[in-house]
């Protein structure tokens, strides 16, 4: 593929080895910054976490207040959520998820 192409095609020319390095990509490839950051960072454990409590730990004093950060990260396919659980998706972990041996 030429240069031209994949930048077209927004391919990374990072090597993934790893979750963290291609989580990393992510991060870079949709320009994951601020409070958006904060939440990647708290999900990257890969478990399912509690929705308000995670969103109350950034600062969202109600549910309505993170909509438009959690429909941007939805929309790349980062996360998935519903009404009382939040998660990253299986694409931030192409290793596979780490082991859980605890829950939340």
């Amino acid at each position: 593929m030429t240069d031209d192409g994949r930048a077209k095609a927004n391919i990374s020319t990072n090597l993934i080895t790893d979750n963290a390095s291609a989580q990393e990509d992510i991060k870079e490839r949709f320009k994951i910054g601020g409070k958006s950051a904060e939440l990647f960072e708290m999900l990257r454990d890969g478990r399912v976490h509690d929705r308000e409590y995670t969103l109350g730990s950034l600062g969202h004093k109600s549910k309505n207040s993170a909509s438009v950060m959690l429909s941007t990260l939805k929309k790349y396919g980062v996360i998935e959520f519903d009404r009382t659980t939040i998660k990253m998706t299986d694409i931030c972990f192409p290793y596979g998820r780490p082991e859980q041996t605890e829950e939340y």
